[in-house]
C-alpha cells in the first residue's frame, strides 16, 4: 500500500512522532505542583462586582429592583445547589 509520502518525508514523519512520544512520556512523569487557593480573592471580587451592579440597578430602577434581583440570584443559586446535590446522589463522584 502506498502512503503518498516520499522516503525523506516518511523518515521525517517517524522522527517527529518519536520525539512527540518522548515529550509525552516526559510530561507524564512530572508531578503536578500544589497550586495556591484563590477562593478568598474570588469571593471578594464577586462581592465588589455585586456591589457596583446593585448600585447601578438602584440608581436606574430603584431599591425594589435591587431587592428583586437579589432574591432572583438567591433563588437561582439555591436551585443550582439542589440540582447538583441530586446529581451527586445519582452519580457520586470519586473526589
Amino acid at each position: 500500500m502506498h502512503s503518498g509520502l516520499t522516503e525523506p518525508q516518511t523518515a521525517l514523519f517517524c522522527r517527529s512522532t518519536e520525539s512527540h512520544f518522548y515529550a509525552e512520556t516526559a510530561m507524564q512523569q512530572k508531578h503536578a505542583k500544589r497550586v495556591e487557593d484563590y477562593t478568598t480573592a474570588n469571593l471578594i471580587l464577586i462581592f465588589v462586582n455585586l456591589l457596583w451592579i446593585f448600585g447601578v440597578i438602584w440608581a436606574n430602577f430603584g431599591l425594589f429592583a435591587v431587592i428583586l434581583t437579589g432574591w432572583l440570584l438567591n433563588h437561582g443559586i439555591t436551585r443550582v445547589e439542589q440540582y447538583r446535590a441530586s446529581r451527586e446522589i445519582q452519580w457520586p463522584s470519586d473526589a
